[in-house]
């Protein structure tokens, strides 16, 4: 082991100190209450359940389905709940940390092989490493797509060195984090197969895995999850009416209208000029980041179409921009285009690696400059800025807080407030408020200022209402925090 850690001390070194910035923002986002019901209180719910072998009905969605998978068919919790009797509600945020440090891993080896150049293979690592999509997906929650996206370069490094098994177990183990992620997997294959397309056997390997993945996308939308959703709805995620009301009217817009489709991508297509900027802030910052190489290896543009039509078509601004998780594919493909244009352009090794320098400094360059402020809406500066003070502190007593959950009986009905989810989602019910349901308990955070989804004086009325109900009574009645008992 010392051997190892002498022989990679650089790596080795530039890991630990992303891994210590990620716990600072991901971390100390969780233990000061900047996560949410939406989205980390419904995945650790749905730990809850699997861990004790049985469906998830997805309380904190109101039991908006029968069971989690109809809305996205994601395996990876099955794999993760057992932990949570180790690491507990911060179970899936310490998985998303590792699997980026792995992904990161994964580049490391792949410019290696690339490469044949330690230094690359280094400088490129931390490319990955300090890229925007990163930062920004761990700035909010836990998501399946940022673990799915740190395999991909082990992926791509299996299929360069012909490995078939070793492809087949990552392109399995991709899929099964997301239905939408296995679409995006059948691109990659046919962006690698043109990319290497004079190597035959790559040729047939990305041929199979483009329609291995294909396969699975189609039965995982139209068999799988059809057959455990609520009846009376439908898959919910296919939201693109700029494009038409069916996945054959998108097809066939972007066929048939292509200068249509095109200016799309740049345009704001909602009605509100409020949202104006969103995409060109996201163009500037891929550009900046290592997308430059895209115009030069258009294999990999082929390999992020779909990611690119699921962001910029999307009726729901949030996604077009570089908040939260919705940029999180880009980050192994931009570094990876970026060092193969260099690799291939360059041929003399001293400038080959200034050229790689000089674009790590300019990616870590642009995610610090929109880390301090972005035009993408709703962005919460404090929940991602780790150099400032404000990050690490809130306006409330948070380990007070904490102390004050600890009343809550583990197996009693609880609604909570959103960021407070997170923090009680292990039980058989849990709501958030102002859904308060049969809950013996309510939890609220004043003290937060964030009543979403309520407005604040809507929010301010339902409290009054509860005061004035003689089924609840305040245990704790503080400005900060209020905990409703059920008489």
């Amino acid at each position: 082991m010392a051997q190892f850690f002498h022989k990679h001390i650089r790596l080795v070194l530039l890991l630990s100190i992303f891994c210590a910035i990620y716990c600072a923002i991901s971390l100390v986002n969780h233990y000061n209450f900047r996560t949410y019901g939406f989205d980390l209180g419904i995945y650790n719910n749905v730990l809850f359940d699997y861990s004790k072998c049985q469906f998830n009905d997805n309380p904190v969605m109101h039991r908006e389905f029968d069971n989690i998978l109809s809305d996205h068919l994601s395996l990876y919790h099955v794999v993760f709940a057992p932990f949570r009797y180790i690491f507990g509600s911060w179970t899936l945020l310490l998985f998303q940390i590792a699997s980026i440090l792995f992904g990161a891993i994964g580049i490391h080896k792949l410019l290696l092989f690339l490469s044949e150049s330690k230094k690359t293979a280094l400088i490129s690592t931390f490319h990955f490493l300090s890229m925007w999509g990163i930062f920004s997906a761990l700035s909010f929650d836990y998501h399946d797509n940022v673990v799915a996206s740190m395999f991909i370069p082990w992926l791509f490094l299996a299929v360069l060195q012909k490995n078939i098994r070793i492809t087949i177990i990552w392109s399995i183990i991709i899929c099964i984090s997301k239905e939408n992620i296995s679409l995006w997997l059948a691109f990659i294959f046919l962006g690698i197969g043109l990319w290497k397309y004079k190597d035959a056997r790559i040729r047939k390997i990305s041929a199979w895995g483009t329609i291995g993945a294909l396969l699975y996308f189609i039965l995982a939308i139209k068999v799988v999850m059809p057959a455990m959703v609520n009846e009376g709805t439908s898959y919910g995620h296919l939201k693109y009416s700029v494009l038409g009301n069916s996945m054959g009217e998108y097809i066939e817009t972007l066929v048939l209208r292509p200068k249509y489709a095109f200016s799309l991508l740049f345009e704001n297509h909602s009605n509100n000029l409020i949202y104006n900027g969103i995409k060109t802030e996201f163009f500037f910052v891929l550009l900046f980041s290592g997308g430059i190489a895209l115009f030069y290896k258009p294999q990999f543009i082929v390999m992020l179409a779909p990611v690119f039509i699921q962001k910029l078509y999307n009726d729901d601004y949030a996604k077009w921009g570089i908040n939260n998780h919705y940029s999180v594919e880009f980050a192994p493909i931009l570094t990876i285009v970026f060092a193969v244009w260099i690799i291939d352009m360059v041929r003399t090794k001293k400038y080959r690696q200034f050229y790689i320098i000089a674009g790590a400094i300019l990616c870590f360059v642009v995610n610090l400059s929109v880390i301090d402020s972005r035009t993408s809406k709703w962005y919460n500066l404090k929940a991602l800025r780790f150099w400032d003070s404000g990050h690490y502190t809130r306006s409330f007593d948070v380990a007070q807080v904490h102390d004050y959950l600890e009343n809550i009986p583990a197996d009693a009905k609880v609604c909570a407030q959103n960021m407070l989810v997170p923090h009680l989602a292990f039980r058989e019910d849990i709501y958030t408020f102002p859904y308060i349901r049969d809950a013996e308990y309510i939890a609220l955070l004043p003290g937060a200022y964030a009543p979403y989804p309520l407005k604040e004086q809507s929010y301010n009325k339902k409290i009054d209402e509860l005061r004035n109900n003689a089924q609840y009574k305040a245990t704790i009645d503080t400005k900060d925090f209020i905990l409703f008992e059920k008489q």
